[in-house]
């Protein structure tokens, strides 16, 4: 266990990303929230084993509930613990080509297949909240449904949501998303440098301390997936986010939400662009993240990206029918002036020549069958990992069991499992 400075250092995290150092226990991760996600999912197999052990529970499948639009490090997680997945099928934005979060009802339906399936063990419910484009899944009526499935764990890979528990400090209102810590997750992971300044390869990993998934059982897989000799500079860094966002990390994030609000409100009015909205199946959106439907143009949103970065703006993710921007609190109003000229310039010179009218229902979320939504599969990711395998041409692949995933990255969801 951590001594001295680092233990201080953490306890300090506690309050300052929670409230309450006595009800969470927060660890700094030095190899990023893949580090977190790999000991979350370890860690809540392992606890499963203790009681399983305890009570003399026969041997049944063990799966972890997940969406499927997971980061690959979720899937690791199952190679390196052995549970099966069961997938939810998230909501789907068939005009704009996003996923986004999963509904309440989806996981109470996954929740009362899995219960009426006597050869499977739930061992945790994993949620992603915020997606990378900021839409939220209500996460506290799900924590609710998911405790009362025999005190299942929840676990919220917040890696895109650090600065979410900065909010309730804040005048934010209140269609901006609740922090995990503040809506009965029992493990919170966050990259902390994506959006509060710690040097890259940082985050944190936040356990309750009531949770079923016990703090020993996450330090022992943090054992396994971190080095004994963590870079002090990318655990300096950490507490110096920490000590800006204690001191002034609702002022941050308002300054931020300004900025953002600007640009969201003039881009909106820019012809050929639509900006992505919250909608009524997802009311809660991290409005820093702005994110452009690029449908009234003639260029994709990969040739958009590139005539940006000739004028000096960097997007955070360019895709074939949008690109995503986030807003920090340290950006300038210059910054945002910026990009809203140089996003009217651009789509100026490339107006489609027939713009289709998008209307609300266009840009609903729903559910689709675009994503396997069943969760039999032919052996379980740590065996096909384990087992002998060859390449092949993709041609050749029909009827073949993938041993490994094929993962574009940004943003690292698997393509391919």
């Amino acid at each position: 266990a951590p001594e001295g400075a680092i233990q201080q250092a953490e306890l300090l995290a506690a309050d300052a990303f929670t409230g309450d150092r006595e009800r969470f226990r927060t660890f700094f991760l030095a190899n990023g929230s893949t580090a977190g996600v790999l000991a979350a999912v370890m860690a809540a197999a392992a606890s499963s084993a203790t009681s399983d052990a305890a009570v003399g529970i026969s041997k049944r499948k063990k799966v972890i509930l997940l969406p499927r639009n997971v980061h690959q490090s979720a899937i690791h997680g199952l190679v390196l613990s052995g549970l099966a997945p069961y997938f939810l099928c998230p909501e789907y934005c068939p005009r704009t080509g996003l996923v986004h979060g999963v509904r309440a009802e989806t996981v109470e339906r996954a929740l009362l297949e899995i219960r009426t399936r006597s050869d499977l063990e739930l061992v945790a419910v994993f949620l992603v909240s915020p997606t990378y484009y900021g839409v939220a899944s209500n996460i506290s009526t799900i924590a609710d449904l998911v405790h009362a499935e025999l005190n299942t764990p929840l676990i919220v890979d917040e890696a895109h949501g650090a600065h979410l528990y900065f909010a309730a400090a804040s005048s934010v209102e209140a269609d901006f998303p609740q922090a995990a810590v503040a809506c009965g997750a029992d493990v919170i992971v966050q990259s902390t440098h994506k959006t509060i300044g710690s040097l890259t390869q940082s985050g944190m990993l936040h356990v309750s301390r009531s949770s079923r998934v016990g703090e020993r059982a996450v330090a022992r897989a943090l054992q396994l997936v971190q080095s004994s000799s963590p870079s002090y500079l990318l655990l300096a860094s950490l507490d110096a986010a920490r000590a800006k966002m204690a001191a002034f990390g609702s002022t941050a994030l308002s300054d931020a939400l300004r900025l953002a609000d600007e640009a969201r409100r003039e881009l909106d009015r820019v012809p050929g662009i639509v900006v992505l909205k919250p909608t009524s199946e997802f009311p809660a959106m991290d409005r820093t993240r702005v994110t452009l439907l690029l449908d009234g143009l003639a260029i994709d949103g990969y040739e958009f990206d590139e005539l940006l970065i000739e004028r000096g703006v960097y997007a955070e993710l360019p895709s074939a029918r949008s690109i995503l921007f986030i807003i920090t609190d340290g950006n300038s109003r210059a910054d945002i002036e910026l990009l809203i000229s140089s996003v009217a310039e651009v789509a100026a010179a490339h107006k489609a020549v027939h713009i289709a009218e998008a209307s609300a229902d266009d840009l609903q979320a729903e559910s689709d069958d675009y994503l396997l939504t069943t969760s039999e599969f032919a052996m379980t990711p740590r065996d096909a990992f384990l087992a002998p395998s060859r390449a092949v041409l993709l041609a050749k692949s029909v009827g073949c069991v993938s041993a490994s995933t094929v993962c574009p990255y940004p943003p690292g969801i698997p393509t391919l499992l």
